[in-house]
């Protein structure tokens, strides 16, 4: 996390004007929304128009974490479709983690 701090705070200006965090504590607690729901989004954070989501993979113990993820016009996420996206990303997500060896 403190490299991300780093790099991030080297572009603040940047990183606030897209809305990303620029501290420590707002990344932690972005991070434990994201761990609470089960699937992190964000929709024109980086790119205006577009927006993503991710599901956390399972990794054989002792290799780095992983996610599985796709951007997405933003016309495309609307809110009741987004379970319909974190649901296919969890299943595909599922079969990487198996061929993994983590399953």
């Amino acid at each position: 996390m403190r490299d991300y701090h780093r790099a991030l705070m080297g572009r603040a200006e940047d990183a606030v004007a897209v809305g990303l965090p620029t501290t420590p504590e707002r990344l932690l607690a972005d991070l434990a929304v994201f761990a609470q729901r089960g699937y992190a989004i964000q929709r024109e954070r980086i790119d205006r128009g577009a927006g993503g989501v991710a599901v956390p993979l399972k990794v054989p113990r002792g290799h780095r974490t992983a996610v599985l993820g796709v951007v997405l016009p933003v016309e495309d996420m609307a809110d009741a479709e987004v379970p319909t996206v974190v649901q296919t990303l969890r299943v595909a997500g599922h079969g990487i983690s198996r061929a993994l060896g983590a399953l």
